[in-house]
């Protein structure tokens, strides 16, 4: 087949976040080609994953085999010609140039078949910039995996009051958002893995400035780029908790302050405070940040509804948060001491106080 060396390096590209470990389940770690007269599809994936692209190509045949993964380090080391490309006995034998390279290849019949799609229950189109900056703001929620026995190390897509909603939590802090605006859908659902959303990501990072198609389905969610298709079982052995319960209502303590402000007074105390703990006593026009025993920092603020106020906070946690909003100032609601910790304004965030002494 012939093709443009870009163009085969921007396919790969699209859809090499999806490769599967190699040491694991050798196939796994392979591009799956399938070429036509005219065009090459390239696949990624496992059992519960796929990524595909297809791109145009001149005097392709009817084959289907697996390239090593190292065909993409190959490619971003040559410069931009049109390559000749052919599966001669058991090796993919790339022309570039006066120059010849061979690379191993295998039978893609022991490659996973694609995800099959189930019709769509949800379908909606978004901005990919739009889609992938919601993202990256609930994510920070998420549980990280190896540190997950319950189920959080995913991200959550529901239907209230007709918007799609994205939430993650992993119990001490929650983030959520809508990602669309009122839609005549009631019942729709997907509880979506990090890993998997982090390759949703990647494709997403592709798209650029493009629109994307997102759509779920009974057992599915599948983004559509004008270039990239990336399709992904919903989890099954997972249960999402019912987070709606935990967010206070009536929220009548409210603290503004400088956000950037209080960032970098909390990232002085992550590193010399020997405890997972800082108290904030809100009184007047100010707020004392303190760690145990290390003394305290003193912040500028508005509160209103309590001439005072205080409770304590893993600083970890709550510099997490503050890093997902963007305004110059931030809003702090509180109900009572041990409350959830609520901040508002393109999304919402929540954090769980903790008990000690500062």
């Amino acid at each position: 087949m012939l093709l443009l060396k870009s163009e085969l390096e921007r396919a790969l590209r699209a859809t090499k976040r999806n490769l599967g470990s190699a040491i694991a389940v050798h196939i796994l770690g392979t591009y799956l080609f399938k070429e036509s007269k005219d065009t090459l599809t390239i696949r990624t994936g496992n059992l519960t994953s796929s990524t595909k692209t297809t791109i145009k190509i001149g005097q392709g045949e009817e084959k289907e085999y697996c390239v090593p993964a190292r065909l993409y380090d190959l490619l971003s080391l040559l410069p931009d010609l049109m390559l000749n490309v052919r599966n001669e006995g058991g090796k993919l034998v790339i022309r570039h140039g006066k120059s010849e390279y061979r690379l191993p290849i295998l039978s893609g019949d022991e490659f996973p078949a694609d995800i099959e799609k189930d019709p769509a229950q949800f379908e909606i189109e978004l901005e990919a910039k739009d889609y992938l900056d919601k993202l990256q703001t609930v994510e920070v929620a998420a549980a990280k995996a190896k540190d997950d026995a319950r189920g959080f190390d995913a991200l959550y897509y529901e239907i209230i009051d007709n918007q799609m909603v994205l939430t993650a939590t992993d119990t001490m802090i929650l983030s959520t958002t809508n990602i669309s605006q009122k839609y005549p859908v009631e019942t729709v659902n997907a509880i979506v893995t990090k890993e998997s959303s982090d390759i949703l990501k990647a494709v997403l990072l592709e798209a650029k400035d493009e629109r994307v198609t997102l759509r779920i389905a009974s057992k599915t969610v599948e983004l559509e780029t004008p270039g990239v298709t990336f399709i992904t079982l919903k989890s099954s052995t997972k249960v999402y908790p019912d987070y709606r319960k935990v967010i206070p209502q009536l929220n009548n303590i409210m603290f503004t302050i400088d956000r950037e402000k209080l960032l970098e007074v909390l990232s002085r105390l992550i590193r010399i405070n020997e405890r997972k703990q800082v108290k904030f006593t809100m009184k007047g026009n100010s707020v004392i940040v303190s760690g145990y025993e290390i003394g305290e920092e003193k912040i500028p603020g508005t509160l209103e509804g309590a001439s005072e106020f205080e409770f304590y906070a893993n600083p970890e946690k709550m510099k997490l948060v503050m890093m997902t909003h963007k305004k110059p100032e931030v809003t702090i609601r509180l109900k009572e001491a041990h409350k959830p910790i609520l901040i508002v304004d393109d999304h919402l965030s929540l954090i769980m106080p903790v008990r000690g002494e500062a």
